[in-house]
């Protein structure tokens, strides 16, 4: 177990969120998209990235990262009461589990955040591949596709949210800002010989990258203190070529779903899902009904 000390700086939530905001290609704003860091949540995405920093320390004393290539499998993100600027976190990470995965190893790290008065603010867990280079290459992938109109945020007649579409556009420029932003420098996402050394045609996104946009997806409509959960599974590394990679994420009401349930995709530009998951939003305060 490792312990740690996070403040929340303004400068951190608003160089994520500018980050996020940068590549979205919706145009599509909202109440938790854009705006500065007073009073504002964190972005989702910045706690995640928070949680996978710990996680590293955590697994780098066990020896768990020794002379294996590190992958994120899946993350789920838990938030009691959204994280502001200015706020100091306490951390604790934990191994949950280790089982063999093929020639590698599927390990689950467990990470509470909370407040400095003892108050339990949020809990990521994260299931982390590590194992030897896959033993052939992944296929390449195609030239990104233009981003089609975003789909309209309106309401079903039951009252469920209708499903929503937030393109991003995925660069290695953002690649290596967000390396710079989460300090997730894991080589794969950044050089191409490393990236095909451990069995990959090209560099890949981080897959806390596709996390953080799944999440600006959520604010942008529902607001960052509204999400009280987020999980995605990461099914196939995203190929960053020369020239970008194409994102959309799309969101489906789960029917009778209270608080608020919604299935998430995320596709590439040739229209492959590349990771799944799931959210849940509380319910929009109602002042007739308070």
């Amino acid at each position: 177990m490792v312990t740690g000390r996070h403040p929340v700086t303004g400068p951190d939530v608003v160089r994520f969120r500018s980050l996020l905001a940068g590549a979205d290609r919706s145009l599509l704003g909202g109440p938790g998209a854009t705006g500065g860091a007073g009073g504002a949540p964190s972005p989702l995405g910045l706690l995640a990235a928070l949680a996978l920093r710990v996680s590293d320390r955590l697994l780098s004393a066990t020896g768990l990262r020794d002379g294996v290539v590190p992958i994120h499998g899946a993350q789920r993100l838990r938030v009691l009461r959204p994280v502001l600027a200015g706020d100091v976190l306490l951390s604790t990470a934990s191994v949950a589990s280790v089982k063999p995965l093929g020639a590698g190893i599927a390990t689950e790290v467990v990470v509470g955040f909370t407040a400095e008065t003892g108050d339990v603010l949020a809990e990521s867990t994260a299931l982390l591949v590590h194992g030897p280079p896959p033993t052939g290459p992944t296929p390449a992938a195609g030239p990104a596709r233009p981003a089609g109109p975003p789909a309209a945020r309106a309401e079903s007649a039951a009252g469920e949210e209708a499903p929503r579409t937030s393109s991003f556009a995925v660069t290695r420029a953002l690649l290596r800002e967000y390396a710079e932003v989460s300090g997730d420098h894991n080589p794969i996402h950044q050089s191409e010989s490393a990236a095909r050394a451990a069995g990959f045609s090209d560099v890949i996104a981080h897959g806390l990258l596709t996390f953080a946009l799944a999440g600006h997806h959520l604010a942008g409509f529902a607001g960052e203190d509204r999400v009280s959960e987020l999980r995605l599974r990461f099914a196939r590394p995203l190929v960053v070529r020369p020239g970008g990679a194409l994102v959309s994420v799309t969101d489906s009401p789960v029917p009778g779903h209270d608080p608020v349930g919604l299935v998430l995709r995320a596709v590439d530009g040739d229209g492959t899902t590349f990771a799944t998951g799931r959210a849940v939003l509380l319910r929009r305060h109602d002042p007739d009904n308070a």
